[in-house]
């Protein structure tokens, strides 16, 4: 019906300096002056290795919101991982690993399960955490919902999650996973 597409737009890569301004954003939320100063250099060049792609620059600020130290953004910049002679690994899949890695057992439980959902599912979040449940992932007490609702919103902080709206029915939200998290298997 909509017949071949002729007309390709090509979008150039961020530069270096946006990148930074992404990362930072995330990175350094809720720090104080002397924090941002002590880590700025390690975080620049960390920065400097989402190689101009947006959806990475949030992705490495997401996880390195929740380093709190030198020597563990140290770790980040040294990590393994960016040495892969894989130009695609290195670049894309590296920062998605390294926070899918950083995450604690629930967490890494509760986005597996997400897999079950093929690509450009429209996710409803209470139904997901519902599932959640359902598996026995999250703590069968009263105050599992908040715990499945934490759990989301930490995923989503670390860009797990992507295309935020509001679905068919009143109230509820639904979200996408990024095709790249799909791409990880």
């Amino acid at each position: 019906m909509m017949g071949v597409a002729t007309h390709q737009i090509s979008l150039e890569r961020l530069s270096e300096e946006h990148c930074w301004l992404i990362f930072s954003q995330l990175a350094f939320m809720e720090r104080t002056t002397e924090e941002r100063a002590e880590l700025e250099t390690i975080g620049r060049q960390i920065a400097r290795k989402s190689s101009g792609l947006p959806l990475v620059a949030k992705t490495l600020g997401s996880l390195m919101r929740f380093k709190k130290t030198t020597s563990q953004w140290e770790d980040i910049l040294c990590s393994e991982l960016w040495e892969s002679k894989d130009v695609k690994i290195r670049e894309i899949f590296c920062p998605f690993l390294l926070s899918y890695y950083d995450l604690p057992p629930l967490q890494k439980r509760c986005f597996l399960y997400c897999s079950v959902f093929p690509k450009d599912y429209d996710i409803e979040i209470d139904d997901l955490i519902e599932l959640w449940m359902s598996q026995g992932y999250l703590s069968q007490t009263i105050n599992s919902k908040k715990e499945g609702r934490d759990c989301f919103e930490s995923l989503a902080m670390r860009s797990f999650f992507q295309d935020f709206k509001e679905g068919a029915y009143y109230g509820t939200i639904t979200c996408k996973m990024p095709d790249i998290v799909h791409d990880l298997d």
